[in-house]
Parts: C-alpha cells; structure tokens; sequence
C-alpha cells in the first residue's frame, strides 16, 4: 500500500471519515427526509386522488400496485441487484487492486441517479423508479469499498472510535444540507424561486440535485486521501472467476471462525429490521401516525441529532464492556422500541419512541461494522471479499425485508404489521449475538 498520508494518523483517519460526510447526504435527504414524501405527493397526482387520500395505486406493466408498496418494491429490486453484483465486484477489485477505482464509479453512480431525480415529476414517474433503484445501488456499493479501507487506515484498538466518527461526521454533515433544503422548500421567495409555478415542488427537486454536488465534492477529500494499492493481477486473469473465488475463499475460511459466522447469523437478522425501518421511518410516520410534513421533518432531525450522540456514546460503551455487549444492549432496547411503535397512536408519544430509534441507530450500525473488523484476518488481497461477503449478507436481508413489508402493506394495508416482523427479527438476531465468546482477533488455522 502507498500511503500519501501516514497510516493510523489522525489526517488520514479524518479524511476518511468525510466519505460518511458526504455520502450520507443521500441517506438523509433522498432516502429518509424528502423524496420518500415527494414519491408519495407525485403517486397521489399521478393516481389522479387527493394528497390525503389513504391508498394510490400506480399502473405498473398491467399491475395496479400502491404506491408506497411499489417503493418498497423499488428498493428491494435495488438491493437485490446489489446482492448479485457485489461478490464480483469485490473480487475484481481485491484482484486488480482497485478497491479505490471502484468506489469512486459507485460513488458517481449514485450522484448522477441523484441529479436525474431533479426532473422526477408526474409527467416523468419512471425518472423517480430508476433514479431511485440507481442511487441505492451507487450509494450501497460504494459502502462495500469504504467499509473494506478501515483496517487499512487504522489499528484494530482504534475500530470503534473511528467507525463511530465515521457516522457522527454523517449524521452532522446531512443535517447541515437538509437544513439548508428545508429553508429551500419552506421559504423558496428566498432563494427566488417564488417566480415559478410550483416553487416547493421546484425546491425539492433541486435538493436532489444538491446532494449529487456535496457527495461527489466533499468525496474528493476522501479519494484524495485513501492509500493506492499496487496491482496484484496478471493481464490474462478471468474476472468472474477471480470475484466469485475470493467470495468462496471468505465463506470457507468462516468454517474456521465459527464467532463470524454466529456474528453474520445475527447481522442478517439485524440488518432485516433495522435497515428496513431506517427507509420505511418517513412512510410509516406520515401514513400511520399521520404527521404533516413539517412534524415528519422535524422527526428526521430528531433521529440525526440523537443518532450522533448514539454512536459515540455506545463507542465508548463497547470501550468498557465490550463490543458485543454493547450490541446487545442494542438489539435489547430495539425490541423495545418495536413494541411501543406497533402501540403508539399519539405524535408526542411517537417522537419518544424516534428518540430512541435514533440513540440505537447509529450506535448498532457503528459497533456492526467495527465488530466485524475484528472478526475477520487481515489480508489486504482479501479485505473487500470479506466486506462483500457481509455486504451480500446486508443486501439478502434487506431484499427480504424490504420485500416483506411491500406484501404486507399489499395485503393488510398497513405499515404498522410490518413492526411485528422487526422485532422477530431483533429478537432472533440477540440469540446469536449472545452466543459469540469473545471478539478478540481469530486466526484461521
């Protein structure tokens, strides 16, 4: 590896966490704060009912399907594709050393599906389907590359408080956007753009195209910054035997790791629940709880607030009772807060329940990827196999998650059944969380 900047110093630790800084702007404003309601407003229109109409069903190749579950459709096709291509992406990059090359093409990716999002409209309803799907593809396999360079900025004492700062820069870094397109949307006379015939509508589509600007420009600090990596493959190599022989070499060397396999188990399950609700949150307080927009924008806010102080304060939890304690207080106080979701009615009791929601996240995602870290051996040839084998793992659970929640609101018409098999989940993902001994560094043998 060549390094520009010294390995373990805090520049190049800082510098990496910025990629979180950048891309989570994505995460925030396209996938939790505005598009989610600006989907549903558009669906409404182009169903041809009134905003406050309970159900909009969407003609899809002959298929009326609703709206809010043909977004969740949307997403577990993206995930799906995620799923089936990471394994040989991972394992050209590991072969060709390109795990930075192949974070920058996801990252682009996923900032051109954002910009295309700013012509997402009822006349073009497809724009919001496809940019949708490619901006979750872009997002999460630039993930695979990034999550895969924390063992080689850092020692392995330094895991969870870089891991932890990785997702504080984020939830701070997104805020700081979503502000500034809120005071778009909620004032637009002040940006000038009351001169148009649907400012607000205008206002949203042009944050889309503002978080394209600040994650492609805030991801230079952090290409700029990540070690190269010399070439380890000759010119003849045949690329999918490469990928998907790196995959099997992560899954056969797991026989001999059995705390990362109990620790996968339990992720599955976790990433089920959690990642499914963190892209559901917006539809489930708007349709279940009935929130305005503003109270819906105000509970994102809440969410990013607490969720920074979550992930640094269960860093230094996991520093003192260790890491999967940690988690599992985590899963534990989850489970709670799936029971009081699926009972809540009342908005002020509702907001309680999203503070909690926010403490855990962060905090849960954080220990997850740290964790992990230490439970895989490092070889540099290897490291984004390893981190695709847990990406593929992340994508299937999420695929079925979010599939999931599509049939049930097909079925029942309502998001809040769909609480019940997160926190099933959550619950089986503890059984085998508790089950690890320890999360000292194994070596296979």
């Amino acid at each position: 590896m060549i390094y520009k900047i010294p390995f373990n110093s805090k520049k190049l630790i800082n510098r990496w966490a910025m990629y979180d800084w950048a891309n989570s702007a994505f995460a925030l404003v396209i996938t939790a704060a505005i598009f989610p309601t600006f989907f549903t407003n558009v669906s409404r229109k182009v169903a041809g009912v009134g905003l406050n109409a309970k159900e909009a069903y969407i003609n899809i190749f002959g298929f009326n399907i609703e709206s809010n579950a043909l977004y969740s459709y949307a997403l577990a096709f993206a995930f799906l594709l995620m799923m089936i291509m990471s394994p040989l992406l991972s394992g050209i990059a590991d072969a060709e050393g390109l795990k930075k090359r192949m974070m920058k093409i996801f990252c682009y990716l996923g900032a051109c599906a954002s910009f295309g999002l700013l012509f997402f409209d009822s006349n073009y309803y497809w724009v919001g389907i496809v940019g949708i799907i490619l901006g979750m593809i872009g997002f999460n396999g630039s993930i695979i590359y990034y999550n895969s360079f924390l063992p080689l900025i850092t020692t392995e004492e330094n895991y969870d408080r870089v891991s932890a700062r990785g997702y504080a820069y984020g939830y701070l870094g997104s805020v700081l956007l979503l502000i500034l397109n809120l005071m778009m949307i909620t004032k637009p006379e002040w940006f000038g753009l009351d001169h148009f015939e649907n400012p607000k509508t205008l206002a949203c589509q042009i944050s889309f195209a503002m978080v394209a600007l600040w994650w492609v420009g805030f991801a230079q600090i952090t290409f700029n910054a990540l070690p190269i990596e010399p070439r380890t493959a000759d010119d003849k190599i045949n690329y999918f035997k490469a990928g998907f022989g790196k995959l099997m070499i992560a899954w056969k060397s797991l026989k001999h790791l059995p705390n990362t396999r109990r620790f996968l188990y339990g992720f599955f399950f976790c990433a089920m629940a959690l990642q499914t609700i963190m892209y559901i949150a917006t539809l489930f307080a708007k349709e279940v709880i009935h929130l305005e927009d503003s109270e819906t924008i105000m509970m994102v806010l809440l969410l990013q607030f607490v969720g920074t102080i979550g992930a640094l304060l269960f860093s230094r939890l996991s520093s003192r009772i260790g890491n999967i304690k940690a988690i599992c207080i985590t899963v534990i106080i989850w489970i709670g807060v799936c029971a009081a979701a699926f009972l809540v009615e009342e908005k002020r009791s509702f907001f309680i329940v999203a503070a909690f929601v926010g403490l855990v996240m962060g905090g849960l995602q954080s220990l997850n990827r740290s964790t992990f870290s230490k439970l895989i051996p490092i070889k540099e040839d290897e490291l984004s196999s390893y981190y695709s084998f847990l990406d593929v793992t992340e994508k299937a659970a999420i695929t079925i998650g979010t599939l999931s929640t599509g049939l049930i609101i097909s079925f029942t018409g309502s998001l809040r059944n769909a609480i019940l098999i997160y926190s099933t989940c959550f619950i089986i993902a503890l059984y085998f969380y508790a089950r690890i001994k320890l999360v000292n560094k194994e070596v296979i043998e």
